[in-house]
């Protein structure tokens, strides 16, 4: 499963249970600062994302202030190993 939702992988999460019980891959984009209105910051989603018995198993470089130095957004990918 593939979510870039610009803010809404908490909505996406909600409403997807029968889908996820039958994934065993996301690939998902993760802001590290607050880029939407409403977004779910990067630790709540990815605490929501492990508690439906995935693991993390890549973390890349997905948006950046080059200006400021900062990354704002990673693509996280999560595996079910069962």
């Amino acid at each position: 499963m593939k979510i870039d939702t610009q803010g809404f992988e908490g909505a996406v999460l909600d409403g997807a249970a029968a889908t996820l019980a039958a994934t065993r891959l996301i690939a998902v984009e993760m802001s590290l600062a607050p880029l939407y209105t409403g977004g779910i910051d990067f630790i709540t989603l990815y605490q929501r994302i492990t508690a439906l018995g995935f693991r993390c198993i890549a973390l890349t470089e997905a948006f950046s202030d080059r200006a400021k130095n900062e990354m704002l957004q990673v693509d996280g990918v999560f595996i079910r190993d069962s």
